[in-house]
C-alpha cells in the first residue's frame, strides 16, 4: 500500500513517466495560450493596417506602441527583479 507522499516517489522511481507528464500539463496550456494571443494580436494588425480607414490604420499603430511599451516594462521589471534578488 503506498502513501499520498510514497505514490510520487514511486511514480518518479518507475521510468519518470509521472515528472513528464506532470510537467507537459503544466507547460501545454501555456503553449495554446501564448499562441492564441500572438493569433489574435495578428489578426488585429492585419485587419488595422489592411482597413481603407486612416482612423484604424491610426489606432491600430497607436495600439501596437503601446502593447510594445507594456510589453518591454513588464520584461524590464522581471530583469530588475531577477537581477536585484541574487
Amino acid at each position: 500500500m503506498l502513501y499520498p507522499g510514497q505514490h510520487y516517489h514511486h511514480a518518479t522511481q518507475t521510468g519518470g513517466y509521472f515528472v513528464l507528464s506532470y510537467l507537459l500539463s503544466i507547460v501545454t496550456p501555456i503553449f495554446f495560450v501564448a499562441w492564441s494571443l500572438h493569433c489574435f494580436i495578428a489578426a488585429i494588425l492585419i485587419t488595422g493596417f489592411c482597413s481603407q480607414s486612416m482612423i484604424c490604420r491610426v489606432a491600430t499603430a497607436l495600439w501596437l506602441v503601446m502593447y510594445v511599451v507594456n510589453i518591454g516594462t513588464i520584461l524590464m521589471q522581471s530583469v530588475w527583479k531577477y537581477a536585484t534578488s541574487r
